[in-house]
């Protein structure tokens, strides 16, 4: 009984040292991350409507969310690569921008890049 006491103390003051070192290594950091973003291998020109967008980013810390899109674009897990859809119709040219968020909150400034669809 005594035994299982300690290991449940000893549990818990591992937890409030992880969550005191969260949250001091969380407000110590005040440095956005920075990466850039590649479209196909740094294609400007594309001949299908899905993409593949490669997001490599670097932090201080360690970076959490990502937004990428044409237009608009929600937060979600960072990942190195995603592949996204071009609509519409018809040849064109699309802006697709990323922005990367760390664990922080500290977000990165958005960067676009241009691509032309040329379909059939």
């Amino acid at each position: 009984m005594v035994k299982n006491i300690i290991i449940i103390i000893i549990f818990c003051l591992a937890l409030i040292g992880a969550w005191i070192f969260a949250l001091t290594v969380a407000r110590a950091d005040t440095t956005p991350p920075d990466g850039i973003i590649l479209i196909n291998n740094n294609a400007t020109t594309v001949y299908s409507r899905t993409v593949n967008v490669l997001i490599p980013a670097q932090d201080n810390y360690e970076i959490a969310d990502m937004c990428v899109g044409v237009g608009a674009c929600t937060w979600e897990p960072y990942a190195i690569s995603k592949q996204i859809q071009l609509t519409g119709t018809g040849n064109a040219w699309y802006s697709i921008c990323e922005r990367t968020r760390d664990r922080a909150g500290n977000e990165s400034v958005m960067k676009c890049v241009a691509v032309q669809y040329i379909g059939n």
